[in-house]
C-alpha cells in the first residue's frame, strides 16, 4: 500500500507534516541567529553609551525603592548586592533589546 494512500484514509496530510517541521526549523533558526546578534549588540559601540546612561538612571531608582531601606539601615547581605547588580543589568539588557529590535525592522 502506498504511504499516501495510507495517510488519506487516516486523515493525515504529509505535505503539511513536511511544511510543518520545515516551518519549525525556520523558526529556530531565524530565533538563534537573532539570539546571537543580539549578543553581539550588547558590546556594540553605538549603543553602549545610551544604555549605560538609561542603566544608571532607572538602576539607580530601582535600587533606592528596592534596598534603600536596607542600605540606609546596614542590612545589605550577599543575596540584596546581586540583586541591586541586577537593578542596574536589567534596563541595560532592555534598552538594547529594544534598540536592536528598532534596528532589525
Amino acid at each position: 500500500m502506498n504511504i499516501k494512500k495510507l495517510t488519506r484514509q487516516i486523515g493525515i496530510n504529509i505535505n503539511h507534516i513536511q511544511k510543518q517541521s520545515l516551518l519549525t526549523y525556520r523558526i529556530f533558526w531565524f530565533n538563534f541567529s537573532h539570539l546571537y546578534q543580539y549578543i553581539t549588540c550588547l558590546f556594540d559601540r553605538r549603543f553602549a553609551p545610551t544604555a549605560i546612561k538609561v542603566a544608571l538612571v532607572i538602576g539607580s531608582l530601582l535600587f533606592a525603592i528596592n534596598h534603600g531601606y536596607a542600605l540606609v539601615n546596614g542590612e545589605m547581605n550577599n543575596n540584596r548586592w546581586i540583586s541591586g547588580l541586577l537593578s542596574y543589568l536589567v534596563p541595560y539588557l532592555v534598552n538594547i533589546h529594544g534598540r536592536f529590535i528598532s534596528r532589525s525592522r
